[in-house]
């Protein structure tokens, strides 16, 4: 009877302990979907010019988004997922992306006239 017991317990903790990851990752994907995300590297020509435009027109105060970077291999994951629900062919795959909560904007001239936008 006391080994029925303790083996409930033991199923009832995995249980709990295997929703509660299992509702982290859910919930951990839909922040991702209702931020705006920029991906970016830091040896990225293109990436620098996006930044260098988001400092001189101080986007961050009027429009805020996080930035990701690409090399970080969590980050890497999360801007493929983009990818693909953007249906961006992996060979025009590239940063900057912006993930603007419902789709990718891709290049900085692209990002640029995106930021203008939301600012005017």
């Amino acid at each position: 009877m006391k080994n029925k017991k303790v083996l409930l317990i033991i199923v009832l903790v995995i249980v709990v302990v295997a929703g509660g990851i299992i509702y982290s990752r859910i919930n951990q994907s839909s922040e991702a979907d209702n931020r705006v995300i920029l991906f970016y590297r830091d040896s990225c020509p293109h990436c620098a010019n996006v930044e260098e435009f988001v400092k001189a027109n101080n986007i961050e105060e009027k429009y805020p988004f996080e930035r990701l970077s690409v090399d970080n291999p969590v980050n890497a994951q999360l801007f493929m997922k983009k990818i693909k629900y953007c249906e961006i062919p992996s060979e025009l795959a590239g940063v900057p992306l912006l993930w603007d909560r419902s789709k990718c904007r891709l290049g900085d001239a692209d990002i640029i006239n995106f930021f203008e936008e939301k600012i005017k």
